[in-house]
């Protein structure tokens, strides 16, 4: 099950936020906070989402139990090609940058370690119509995290959109941050093409 709320931007632009969450009022308040304080626009132009503070503990079981649900009755190789997993393009991206590889074999590990993640690490928003949820497995010696949002279709049809992959280096570093885009390297341009042109298939 899917909930709505409304919230309005500095500008008076009105949008309807749709979340597996069951908010309470004070989340609810919280962004629409948020909101008062930005232009839709140029909140999402922010490299980072903001993070909320005001989430409980049911909230963040709430989304293990909906990622849970959706991926437990398949594979990781059909969560992929099934598309109930969709890689978005920032992720393509992302994952070239941080994990150094784009290819079919990369995502079909990615998602076995997302159907594995125990623990959400943050809920933040950035002024779409969904939050996103980053995840990660207490234990996991590679530290993996996994920013990821939840939609459904008018067919009923969930989908986990995943929106960036980070793997962090030692503990006590920062992840690396590049200083260019990978689409811009052209080295890579070309097999990023055929990958984004994979994805966008039905």
């Amino acid at each position: 099950m899917y909930y709505t709320f409304t919230v309005r931007f500095s500008n008076n632009h009105q949008i309807e936020i749709k979340d597996i969450n069951k908010f309470d009022n004070e989340q609810i308040i919280e962004v629409r906070r948020i909101a008062l304080k930005w232009r839709q626009e140029h909140l999402k132009a922010q490299k980072y989402g903001i993070d909320l503070e005001t989430v409980e503990e049911k909230h963040k079981n709430a989304v293990l139990d909906k990622k849970d649900t959706i991926v437990q009755a398949f594979s990781a190789s059909e969560l992929f090609d099934k598309k109930i997993i969709k890689i978005t393009t920032h992720s393509l991206d992302q994952t070239l940058k941080r994990v150094g590889s784009i290819g079919r074999k990369t995502f079909i590990d990615l998602i076995e370690r997302l159907k594995v993640t125990d623990t959400v690490k943050k809920i933040q928003w950035k002024g779409y119509n969904h939050l996103s949820y980053t995840l990660t497995q207490v234990g996991d010696s590679e530290r993996y995290e996994f920013a990821l949002s939840f939609y459904l279709y008018q067919s009923g049809k969930d989908e986990i959109k995943l929106i960036t992959v980070i793997k962090m280096p030692d503990e006590d570093k920062e992840p690396e941050r590049m200083q260019h885009r990978i689409l811009d390297d052209d080295k890579f341009s070309e097999i990023f093409a055929k990958m984004e042109e994979l994805y966008k298939k039905p």
